[in-house]
């Protein structure tokens, strides 16, 4: 029986399968005829044929090679992974970047004698590209939040090698086997749909990815962003998937990853509007008034880091909002079992002018005046849960408020004294000299909180919420997304005030960067100004844990990082530090502190001045110092925010590293606004070797293998000297 051109062109797509994008070769009848129906034979009928022959072995972990084509002098390059998903996954991470214009190998799947494998076309005339070239290209630069997207860690090489210079001068991704849920090795790993860690961990100076992306910008990551968001549509994600093929399990991990990573990305950089609520406000009120069910939602859609931590901290997003009376721009949405809080702090200048407001409004009120609203005089108290009694709460009170009932909404407005009594009384006890308690509470200036009940709902809150903040508090636009002149000047602002000085170079806009430096929390970084510090000495930055062990670990990652003692109580948690009531006092526990040491500082030491000053320190990465919230004082100043002292004493930062080179004073503090992102804290230092493997052992058992792509036992380390965390701070192994 003679078969048709039409029977084997049938037989052909039957084989190849080609809705999965996987070509097979079984029971092929007649090779020529369907060569001549297709226009082409299938990858695997080539290799079947000797039409390509292999000329040389795997330059990776995975069995393949290069071959070459016979006939036409093609090359392609061949890897047969022992699973078949991440076959699969590599051929998404390709298919993305090339949906997305990033310069990234074709690539086919194929099965062939038993095997699974990825085809990978050639690049023409492709060599080695440069570290300096790597940064410089936009090829690769333009690429970050994609290789973010897909957890790409990988994508650089440890020795640079995963991206080659084509022969057209551009350069090219070639190797993206460690996307989505493999790691390059073939293990599995994480990929959250409700985050993208990576927007944060592939920019640590000391990995191969971090020295080439470092200096990308918030704006260069947002355009990149919105175009993600824009071209990878439900419906090409669908179709890129289709063709993947994967099993059902890892199809329904993989997609899911896709589609909330992309969402979560539109949250953090604010690229869609809710439409649905934009329809039941006027045009006027642009984004203000859904901003805060946007936050609602994505608290929703997030799941808590899973370790055993005893510690469970209410859920908190934070997002920008006006610019020129909310200090920083910024606001926090919190979400208790009993409550929704939005809060945020008024500048110096609006605060006074709220205060003088509320003062006259409750005069006014006491004199009988019909026409004033209802303004009580109370307190802002948060509240934790009782862990024996689920449905009681301690109570901590931080500060006296004015609270205004608005719309079934409560407006608390701190008058930053702790009691009544002491209202517009002026601070005459500094609590950095005497050590006493004042009945100013300096953390408390400014603050804003306007609370609803659970029972209301995101989209009536966002915009009762907004209303509140536009028309009592007049603060024009409310909630808004902030201006770019507003950006601008708050940039010129801070590095005035970071460096304590007059004026700000012509470059400030593009010198400084508003960066995610702790979970939800925005700041402006000054990208390599660590390097300027590094000139003066080498040095470390560190925090000394209250209380040490596994428990403390189990914390930070469970919260993401160390906490401001502030933003620890406002999320429900009191446990305290060293000086928590004092330090909300003097301003401090809006902070978490730090110490440096310079190695020049260190050279004298004698013996008991080198021991380490706790047995369990935190080490950071050099680069948190790139931040521009930070301040610092020579001596312990409980971190003291008291205008006449923050004035006359706090230090620039080049002048505190000047000092600590002259000779090391261990008093010596910096205070980092809210938080530091796990990310940043490169290990724990240890003083004795038996609370290091206590620790390691711990960490373990909790189900912690790796912190910081480090195992346990490389992030504890044991050490027996202060200078030995300098040694650290540049990953080098303590002197024994």
């Amino acid at each position: 029986m003679v078969q048709s051109a039409e029977d084997n062109s049938y037989e052909l797509g039957r084989n190849l399968g080609e809705k999965n994008g996987v070509e097979t070769v079984k029971g092929l009848k007649d090779p020529e005829l369907i060569k001549e129906a297709t226009g082409k034979l299938s990858l695997a009928e080539r290799m079947m044929r000797g039409v390509l022959v292999k000329i040389s072995d795997s330059f990776g972990s995975n069995e393949g090679g290069w071959y070459e084509d016979r006939e036409t002098g093609e090359k392609i390059y061949v890897k047969f992974y022992n699973n078949p998903d991440q076959a699969r996954s590599e051929f998404v991470a390709n298919a993305v970047y090339k949906r997305l214009g990033i310069r990234a190998v074709d690539s086919k799947l194929f099965d062939f004698d038993g095997r699974f494998g990825i085809a990978s076309e050639e690049v023409p005339g492709a060599g080695n590209a440069s570290l300096e070239a790597l940064k410089k290209s936009s090829d690769v630069r333009d690429g970050f939040v994609a290789d973010a997207y897909l957890a790409n860690w990988d994508v650089i090489g440890l020795v640079f090698d995963n991206i080659v210079e084509g022969g057209d001068g551009h350069l090219y991704r070639i190797d993206n086997g460690g996307s989505l849920v493999f790691r390059a090795q073939g293990g599995p790993k994480e990929y959250p749909p409700d985050r993208i860690d990576e927007l944060r961990s592939f920019l640590i100076p000391l990995r191969s990815a971090g020295q080439v992306f470092e200096g990308i910008s918030e704006d260069e990551m947002r355009v990149q962003a919105k175009r993600l968001f824009e071209t990878l549509t439900d419906e090409v994600i669908d179709e890129i998937m289709a063709e993947a093929g994967f099993d059902e399990e890892v199809f329904d991990v993989v997609k899911k990853g896709l589609l909330g990573r992309r969402d979560w990305l539109a949250d953090r950089f604010h690229l869609r509007e809710d439409v649905e609520a934009e329809e039941e406000v006027s045009p006027e009120a642009n984004r203000g008034p859904v901003r805060v069910k946007r936050a609602i939602d994505q608290m929703r859609q997030s799941e808590s880091i899973s370790v055993k931590s005893e510690t469970t901290y209410y859920p908190r997003v934070g997002f920008l909002a006006d610019g020129d009376s909310i200090a920083d721009q910024q606001v926090d949405v919190i979400q208790s079992p009993t409550e929704t809080s939005v809060s945020f702090k008024l500048t110096k200048r609006k605060t006074k002018e709220v205060l003088d407001w509320l003062a006259g409004l409750l005069g006014r009120q006491r004199s009988g005046d019909p026409q004033s609203p209802m303004v009580r005089c109370s307190y802002i108290t948060y509240k934790q849960p009782d862990d024996y009694y689920p449905d009681e709460y301690y109570d901590f009170v931080l500060s006296a408020a004015f609270i205004i009932e608005v719309d079934g909404l409560e407006l608390q407005i701190s008058a930053g004294v702790l009691d009544w009594s002491n209202f517009n009384k002026p601070e005459t006890v500094d609590v950095t000299d005497s050590g006493q308690a004042s009945e100013h509470v300096r953390s408390s200036r400014g603050l804003v909180r306007i609370v609803g009940g659970v029972g209301i709902s995101p989209e009536e809150l966002s915009r009762k919420v907004n209303k509140i903040v536009e028309e009592i508090l007049q603060i024009h636009g409310g909630l808004e997304v902030p201006e770019q002149d507003a950006e601008r000047a708050l940039k010129t602002a801070r590095y005035k005030w970071h460096h304590k000085t007059n004026t700000a170079p012509e470059d400030v806009e593009s010198r400084l960067t508003r960066e995610e430096v702790f979970p939800g929390y925005y700041t402006m970084v000054e990208k390599g100004r660590h390097r300027e510090y590094n000139k003066i000495s080498e040095f470390a930055v560190f925090h000394e844990l209250t209380t040490g062990g596994a428990k403390s670990i189990l914390r930070l990652l469970q919260a993401g990082g160390l906490m401001a003692t502030h933003e620890r109580f406002s999320r429900g948690v009191f446990r305290s530090g060293h000086s928590s009531r004092t330090d909300m006092v003097t301003g401090g526990a809006d902070s978490v502190f730090t110490r440096i040491i310079t190695a020049a500082g260190t050279k004298h030491l004698t013996l008991p001045e080198n021991r380490p000053p706790s047995p369990f320190i935190l080490v950071m990465g050099h680069q948190i110092t790139d931040r521009t919230d930070w301040y610092a004082y020579r001596n312990d100043r409980y971190g003291t925010t008291k205008e006449d002292v923050f004035t006359a004493r706090r230090q620039r930062p080049i002048q505190l590293f000047e000092e600590q080179r002259s000779e090391y004073n261990c008093e010596n503090e910096q205070m980092f606004r809210r938080g530091i992102a796990m990310c940043d804290i490169k290990c724990l230092a240890v003083g004795s070797e038996e609370d290091r493997k206590t620790v390691v052992e711990e960490l373990l058992d909790a189900g912690v293998t790796q912190i910081n792509g480090k195992p346990v036992g490389k992030f504890v380390v044991l050490i027996n000297r202060t200078a030995d965390l300098i040694d650290l701070a540049y990953d080098r192994e303590p002197a024994v």
